[in-house]
């Protein structure tokens, strides 16, 4: 069962569509969202690595950043309801892995590694940012 990164970035991608609080998702890392609304999340690809599991298989871990953008200025929602928003999405993304740790049968399994939130400065003003890095590992076939 090969699974591309391709096809593991399009799953998340698809899964955090669900999640309501967000206007957009990309799977690339964007200037601006595509409609201009916040907040929005890409998922972008951080770094891979594999092992040797053993004669017929090897072990594949894949990295991926979900960046999560929400617009704290006055204009948009402010800081305190940008705050309760924030941390109601990242909540979401933790209930989605908790909830399906094989990407529906796509890997052997997924975990949220860490997350961190900062805040940066976009094309809106001050913006709040939180980067959760997900872990995907999966076997793949060494013999044909």
């Amino acid at each position: 069962m090969a699974t591309d990164l391709t096809d593991i970035s399009a799953k998340i991608v698809t899964m955090l569509a669900g999640i309501t609080q967000l206007h957009g998702v990309y799977n690339e890392e964007v200037g601006k969202p595509t409609d201009g609304q916040y907040p929005f999340a890409t998922v972008v690809f951080k770094s891979g690595d594999g092992q040797f599991g053993d004669t017929k298989r090897n072990l594949r871990r894949y990295r991926f950043l979900i960046n999560v953008y929400v617009e704290r200025t006055q204009a948009g929602f402010g800081n305190s309801k940008a705050e309760d928003i924030f941390l109601t999405i990242l909540d979401s993304i933790y209930t989605l892995f908790d909830n399906n740790t094989t990407l529906d049968g796509m890997v052997k399994w997924v975990k949220v590694l860490s997350t961190e939130a900062e805040h940066v400065n976009r094309e809106v003003g001050d913006v709040r940012l939180g980067q959760i890095e997900v872990e995907a590992v999966n076997l793949v076939d060494s013999t044909t």
